[in-house]
């Protein structure tokens, strides 16, 4: 039964292919097909949407000196947070307190510190912007702390937002996320 319909439209293709202009009628049909399939211009000759490639970043503050120093700075820019752990060394990893974004809040705790430590300096590096997100929403206040062992702590909200004291789970993830070669160290 399929085969008398199959050959007529196979004749119909032929006699459309036969006529005079099909190829340009073909072409400017199949160009309106993927003008509407893809509706942001391709990169030359990839045939790829182009995309967007530049992350949103979030420089992140620590004020620290000699005595409570945790964000090592190496001479080629690279960043390195040792495992410091609690109870003399036997313990879980200890809390590590940064500021995410307030440099005039980081400068703020600065002048603080040096009234105590004159050898405190900010430390500054740049993470991607979904980690201080998923901080954001996990972050539990600093009484709630016992019952969130895990999630990370709301640090001094009357003096800034998005001040946390991470945890040994949010501690990796930050190592992970440190953009290479944003690190600053000021006094």
């Amino acid at each position: 039964m399929l085969a008398p319909f199959t050959k007529m439209i196979r004749s119909r293709c032929v006699h459309f292919a036969t006529q005079p202009g099909w190829q340009a009628v073909a072409e400017s049909k199949v160009a309106r097909q993927r003008a509407q399939d893809e509706p942001y211009p391709s990169l030359p000759g990839s045939g790829k949407k182009a995309k967007e490639t530049k992350k949103r970043t979030v420089t992140v503050y620590r004020v620290e000196g000699k005595g409570n120093e945790r964000v090592l700075i190496s001479d080629d820019g690279e960043v390195e947070i040792p495992i410091v752990r609690s109870k003399k060394g036997k313990g879980q990893e200890r809390n590590l307190y940064l500021n995410c974004g307030d440099e005039k809040r980081a400068k703020q705790f600065l002048e603080q510190r040096r009234e105590q430590f004159d050898d405190n300096e900010i430390k500054s590096f740049d993470v991607d912007a979904d980690l201080i997100e998923n901080l954001r929403q996990l972050a539990v206040k600093e009484q709630d702390r016992s019952q969130y062992p895990d999630k990370p702590v709301i640090a001094d909200p009357t003096k800034a937002s998005d001040q946390f004291g991470l945890g040994q789970k949010q501690i990796e993830a930050l190592r992970k996320a440190i953009l290479p070669r944003s690190v600053q160290a000021r006094r």
